[in-house]
C-alpha cells in the first residue's frame, strides 16, 4: 500500500467532491472524477478502462491514460492508491466515505430494533447529504449513480417519517413535507397521518383531496388501495390514531418462561410492575416479549419510551421530554401540550383515563423520572425496567416488583444454542461448559459470546479468550455495547461513598461477605448502609439472609477500578481474630497449637456456644480459604486446622496448609505447624508417602527450634503414617516418643492424645487388654482438658477393643457415646468410622476403615 503523506480523510461525496482532516489538492472536475471513482468502490480494484470510461463517458481526452496517470500521481500524495494489476484501488474506511456512510447508517436504521435507536441512525445518515451528489461532475456513470442514490435517500426519509409518527414526531413529519402537493402516495398518507395527529383532520382530508386531483391530471389515475385506507382511518375516526410503539420483539429470547408467568400475574395484582436487575439480565427483553405476546389485551395501543437512565452513551431523559413524547403519541397537537411538567402529567393522566392502554417505560433511572408517567386511573397498564429497585414506587404506590435471576445452565446452553445453532453447540461441549461458566448466567454476557463465536475464534477460540482475559472477550468492537460500558454506568451513577464500597467489596477475598466482616473491610464507613444502596443499585445481590455476593464479572470490573489502600489487610486482621475466638470454642483444648493474635481488632463475633462457633466456620469456611491464600503469616491456617479436619474437608485443607507453607519464612512457628498440617492433610488423602516426609520436616523443624508441642505432634503424625502403611514397630516407637516428650514437658492434651493413638495401635495389634488400659488412662486425662473431640475418639477405639476382648455390648456402649460426640462436634470424619464399626458389631458388615488419629 502507498502510505506516502497518508492521513485520516473524510471524503464528501453527497455534494460537491470534498475531502477534510488534511489539504487534498482535488484539482479540476477530471481529477476529482477520478477521486469520486474510486471512492464509490473503496477498497475494490476498479480496471483502467473502467475507470477512464466512469470518468470521462464520451469526452474522452486526446491521451485518457496519460491523462489518468497525471491525475492519479497528484492524489496519491494525500490518497492510498495502489495498482493491482491492470487497475487501481483506494484504500481507505468506508465509514470514512460519506456514501457508504449514509447506505450502511440506513441499513442499520431500517434493521434497528427499537425506533429511538432507527430514528437517531436515519438522522445521521440523511444529515450527510449536501446536495447533489458529485455536483459538477457530468459522464452517464454519474448520472446513474445519483438516481440509485437519490431512489435510496427517498427511501430513508419516507422510512424516518413512518419512524417519526410512530414515536409521536408528526410535527417533523409536516415540517419537512414539501411544500407542493405531491404524487408520491406513501408520503401523501404520511402527510395525511401527521395531520391527523395533530388534531388536523379536515386538513388530512383536504390534502387526500389535491393529491387525488393531481395524480388525476399528471399520471391518469386515482389513490392506491393504501392511500384510500389512510383515507378511510382519518375520515372514521372519532379520535386518535392508536399508537403502536413497541420495538420489535426479541429474536432470541429464551430462559424466561417463568418470569413471563410471574409477570403476568404481577399485572393482574397491580397495574404498574417493575422489572429489576443488574446491567445486562435482559428486562427490555422481558418487558418487550411480555407486551408482544399480550398486546391483543390492549386494544387502545402500546406506549414505549426508552428513559435513557443507564445509557452510556447519553444523559437520561427529563421528565418532560418523555411525557411530551406519550402525549403526541396519544395525539395531542404540539400547541395543546402546556409548558410546565405538572400541567403536561396531568393532561396525560386525563387522555389515558379510560383507555386500555399499555405503557412500557424502559431504563427509567429513579422515582422522579417516572413519576409523572404514570396513568392515575382507569384500565392501562405500565411495565418499568430499571437497575434501581424504585423502592418508592413498589411501596408508596404498590408496584409489584420482578427481580430477575441469573439464567441456569440449562437456559444459557440454550441460548448459545438458539444463536449458533444445535451443530455447532453440540461438537464442542467442553468449550459451551466454559463459556457458561465464566458467563455465569449473565444475559448479555451470553449474547455478546455468541455473537464473537459466530463472526470470530469460534466456541474453542472463545472458551480460551474468556479464560485468560474474560472482560476483553466480551467486549464487541460497537462502543457502548460491551459489559464494561454497561457496569460502568451503574458505578458512575453511585455517590463517592458508595464507589469505594463497590471497589473494596470487589477486593475480599472469598465468594461473599457478612456485614461484620464488610465493617472491617469498608471501615468506617457504615457497611449495612453502603450494602444496602449496592444491592438497590444490583451491584451486589443478597444470595441469603445477611450475605452478599457479587457476580463474578462484575467482580473483574471492579477490579480494574483504583484499589483502595488498606481495606483487604483489615478484612484479613478481622478474619483471623474471629477464627480464633471461634476455635476456642470449636477446639478449646488446643490453644496451644494455634499462634496469638496481637491485632486489636473491633467488633468481631461472639461466640457463646460450640453450635454457634461451628455454623460461623461453615459459613465462613469458603472465604476462610480465599482469605489463607492472601495470608503471608500463615497464622489463618494454623489457626482453623482442627476445623477443617473433624469436617473432612481435605481438598480445600490442602489449598490452605499448602499456601502457608510456600508464604512463610522456613524458621517461623507457622511454617512447621504449615508443615505438620499438610502432613495430616495428606495422611486423610492416603498419601502416606508425602504426608510422611512433610512429618519428618516437621519433626526436625520442632528440634531445631525447641518447639517441643510441635514435636509431640510431628512424632504422632510419623507414627500415624507409618501405621498406615503396616510398619507397626516403627509407629509404636514413635507413638511412645510422642509421649515421653508431651510428659516431660507438661504438654497434658498432648499426652492424652498419644495415649489415644497409642492405645488404638495396641488394639490393632491384638494387645486388647493393654490397649483398654492405656485408652482408659488417656479418657481421664481428656475429660481433665474438657476435649470432647479427644473423648470421642478414645470411646470410639475403647469400643473396638472390648469388641476384641469379647464384651460386645459393652463395646457398642462406647461406640454409642462416640458417635453421640462425633456428631455433636461435626467430626464427620469419625461419624463415618463409627457408624462402620457398629454396623460390623451388629453383624451389617464385615470389615471397618480405620479410624483416624489424631
Amino acid at each position: 500500500m502507498n502510505l506516502r503523506g497518508w492521513v485520516v480523510l473524510v471524503f464528501r461525496l453527497l455534494g460537491e467532491v470534498e475531502a477534510t482532516g488534511s489539504p487534498v489538492p482535488l484539482g479540476h472536475a477530471r481529477q476529482r472524477a477520478v477521486l469520486a471513482v474510486l471512492l464509490v468502490e473503496v477498497n475494490q480494484v476498479v480496471s483502467r478502462d473502467a475507470l477512464i470510461d466512469r470518468a470521462w463517458g464520451e469526452r474522452l481526452p486526446r491521451h485518457p491514460r496519460d491523462a489518468l496517470y497525471s491525475y492519479l500521481s497528484r492524489l496519491r500524495a494525500s490518497v492510498a492508491i495502489d495498482r493491482r494489476g491492470s487497475g487501481y484501488v483506494l484504500t481507505a474506511e468506508p465509514m470514512s466515505v460519506d456514501v457508504h456512510r449514509f447506505l450502511r447508517l440506513a441499513d442499520r436504521a431500517a434493521a434497528a430494533e427499537d425506533d429511538q435507536t432507527a430514528l437517531a441512525a436515519f438522522d445521521e445518515a440523511l444529515g450527510l447529504w449536501r446536495g447533489e451528489p458529485f455536483a459538477g461532475l457530468d459522464s452517464p456513470w454519474f448520472g446513474e449513480i445519483r438516481e440509485r442514490l437519490a431512489r435510496r435517500r427517498q427511501a430513508a426519509e419516507l422510512d424516518r417519517n413512518d419512524v417519526r409518527l410512530r414515536l409521536g414526531l408528526h410535527d417533523r413529519v409536516l415540517a419537512e413535507a414539501p411544500a407542493a402537493t405531491t404524487t408520491n402516495e406513501r408520503l401523501a398518507g404520511q402527510v395525511m397521518l401527521a395531520l391527523h395527529v395533530g388534531g388536523r383532520q379536515a386538513d388530512a382530508l383536504r390534502y387526500f383531496e389535491r393529491v387525488r386531483g393531481r395524480l388525476a391530471e399528471e399520471l391518469g389515475t386515482d389513490p392506491s388501495g393504501d392511500l384510500r385506507g389512510v383515507h378511510h382511518q382519518v375520515l372514521t375516526a372519532g379520535g386518535p390514531i392508536v399508537p403502536r410503539q413497541l420495538p420489535a420483539s426479541p429474536p432470541s429470547f429464551t430462559g424466561r418462561a417463568a418470569e413471563l408467568a410471574r409477570l403476568g400475574e404481577l399485572l393482574a395484582a397491580s397495574p404498574v410492575v417493575v422489572i429489576t436487575g443488574g446491567g445486562g439480565m435482559g428486562k427490555t427483553w422481558l418487558a418487550l416479549r411480555w407486551a408482544h405476546d399480550n398486546a391483543h389485551r390492549f386494544p387502545d395501543g402500546q406506549l414505549y419510551v426508552n428513559l435513557g437512565g443507564f445509557d452510556p452513551t447519553a444523559e437520561p431523559m427529563r421528565p418532560a421530554t418523555a411525557v411530551r413524547g406519550l402525549l403526541a403519541g396519544l395525539g395531542t397537537a404540539p400547541a395543546a401540550i402546556p409548558a410546565e411538567l405538572d400541567a403536561q402529567a396531568a393532561l396525560y393522566r386525563s387522555m389515558i383515563a379510560g383507555r386500555r392502554t399499555l405503557v412500557v417505560l424502559d431504563n427509567a433511572r429513579d422515582l422522579a423520572q417516572v413519576a409523572p408517567l404514570l396513568p392515575g386511573t382507569g384500565p392501562s397498564a405500565v411495565l418499568v425496567t430499571s437497575r434501581s429497585q424504585l423502592t418508592g414506587l413498589i411501596c408508596g404506590q404498590g408496584a409489584g416488583v420482578l427481580t430477575l435471576p441469573l439464567l441456569t445452565d440449562a437456559a444459557a446452553v440454550e441460548l448459545l444454542t438458539r444463536r449458533l445453532g444445535t451443530a455447532a453447540v453440540s461438537a464442542e461441549p467442553e468449550a459451551v461448559r466454559e463459556i457458561t461458566l465464566r458467563c455465569a448466567g449473565l444475559p448479555l454476557a451470553l449474547g455478546v459470546a455468541a455473537a464473537r463465536a459466530a463472526t470470530g475464534p469460534g466456541l474453542a477460540g472463545l472458551a480460551g479468550e474468556l479464560r485468560s482475559a474474560c472482560l476483553d472477550a466480551l467486549d464487541p468492537d460497537e462502543p457502548g455495547s460491551g459489559l464494561r460500558a454497561v457496569f460502568s454506568v451503574s458505578y458512575r451513577a453511585l455517590d463517592e461513598e458508595t464507589a469505594r464500597a463497590f471497589r473494596l467489596l470487589a477486593r475480599a477475598p472469598g465468594p461473599d461477605i457478612g456485614l461484620l466482616a464488610a465493617a472491617h473491610l469498608l471501615a468506617p464507613g457504615e457497611p449495612a448502609r453502603l450494602v444496602r444502596r449496592l444491592t438497590t443499585a444490583h451491584l451486589v445481590r443478597e444470595n441469603r439472609p445477611g450475605r452478599f455476593r457479587m457476580h463474578d464479572l462484575v467482580r473483574l470490573y471492579a477490579a480494574e477500578l483504583p484499589d483502595d489502600g488498606d481495606g483487604r489487610a483489615r478484612l484479613l486482621a478481622y478474619y483471623r481474630h474471629a477464627a480464633v475466638a471461634a476455635m476456642r470454642r470449636f477446639a478449646p483444648a488446643e490453644s496451644y497449637r494455634r499462634p496469638e493474635v496481637d491485632e486489636v481488632v473491633w467488633p468481631t463475633p461472639e461466640f457463646a456456644t460450640f453450635d454457634q462457633a461451628r455454623d460461623w466456620l461453615d459459613t465462613e469456611r469458603a472465604n476462610l480459604v480465599a482469605a489463607a491464600a492472601v495470608d503471608d503469616t500463615g497464622r489463618l491456617a494454623m489457626t482453623v486446622f482442627r476445623y477443617f479436619e473433624a469436617g473432612a474437608h481435605h481438598q480445600d485443607a490442602l489449598t490452605l496448609h499448602g499456601r502457608a507453607r510456600d508464604a512463610t519464612g522456613p524458621d517461623s512457628r507457622e511454617h512447621g505447624h504449615a508443615l505438620l498440617h499438610l502432613g495430616t492433610v495428606l495422611l486423610h488423602l492416603g498419601r502416606t508417602g508425602e504426608a510422611l516426609e512433610h512429618h519428618e520436616r516437621a519433626l526436625r523443624h520442632a528440634r531445631r527450634h525447641g518447639d517441643t508441642v510441635l514435636e509431640t505432634c510431628a512424632a504422632c503424625g510419623m507414627a500415624a503414617a507409618h501405621e498406615q502403611r503396616q510398619e507397626y514397630e516403627a509407629a509404636l516407637e514413635h507413638y511412645e516418643h510422642a509421649l515421653a516428650v508431651a510428659r516431660g514437658n507438661g504438654h497434658r492434651h498432648r499426652e492424652g492424645v498419644a495415649l489415644n493413638n497409642l492405645g488404638d495401635l495396641c488394639g490393632l495389634t491384638g494387645q486388647y487388654a493393654l490397649a483398654a488400659e492405656v485408652l482408659t488412662q488417656g479418657l481421664e486425662i481428656a475429660g481433665e482438658c474438657g476435649d470432647l473431640g479427644l473423648v470421642a475418639y478414645l470411646l470410639a477405639n475403647l469400643g473396638d477393643v472390648y469388641e476384641g476382648l469379647g464384651r460386645q455390648r459393652e463395646g457398642v456402649a462406647y461406640l454409642g457415646r462416640a458417635l453421640e460426640l462425633a456428631r455433636a462436634g461435626g467430626n464427620r470424619g469419625l461419624e463415618v468410622c463409627v457408624l462402620n464399626d457398629l454396623g460390623r458389631a451388629s453383624g451389617d458388615v464385615e470389615k471397618a476403615d480405620r479410624r483416624p488419629t489424631r
